[in-house]
């Protein structure tokens, strides 16, 4: 996460929140005003990409889950229908999410609760991101999309 204050002074001001402990605990800040991101499984990556197995869950047409899973409901002493699901590959791809902002030095200083504000504002802005993402995949999606 980087901030750089330079917007109507000569002398640039840079401040970089790159510590891991101020961008976990802004995701965590942000985490209970997401939709998506408390729904996913979380997979730890030590590389650009990861491959992972996952469910074929694309057609959900005739109430199939997950690949091929359906809930019956059953009489007491009554069998299920076998069923085998299919599965997929994913790869998993790893970007960097940045928030750029510029703000004067003056701002910085003089604004009255500037960096207090700034925070949430970025806080929420990671979620709505993190949200927006998860929702559209890496198309690019307006406002009007909503």
């Amino acid at each position: 996460m980087q901030v750089r204050a330079s917007m109507g002074e000569t002398i640039p001001a840079r401040w970089i929140f790159g510590a891991d402990r101020i961008r976990r605990e802004w995701l965590d800040a942000s985490l209970p005003n997401e939709v998506i991101r408390r729904l996913c499984k979380v997979y730890p990556m030590t590389s650009e990409s990861k491959q992972i197995a996952g469910w074929d869950g694309a057609d959900m047409s005739a109430g199939l889950t997950h690949g091929g899973f359906k809930m019956e409901f059953l009489a007491e002493g009554s069998d299920g229908t076998p069923q085998t699901p299919k599965m997929r590959k994913i790869e998993l791809r790893a970007k960097m999410g940045v928030i750029y902002v510029d703000a004067s030095i003056e701002l910085i200083q003089d604004g009255r609760n500037f960096e207090e504000n700034l925070r949430g504002a970025l806080i929420k802005s990671i979620g709505y991101g993190l949200d927006r993402f998860c929702i559209a995949g890496s198309a690019q999606v307006s406002h009007s999309d909503y």
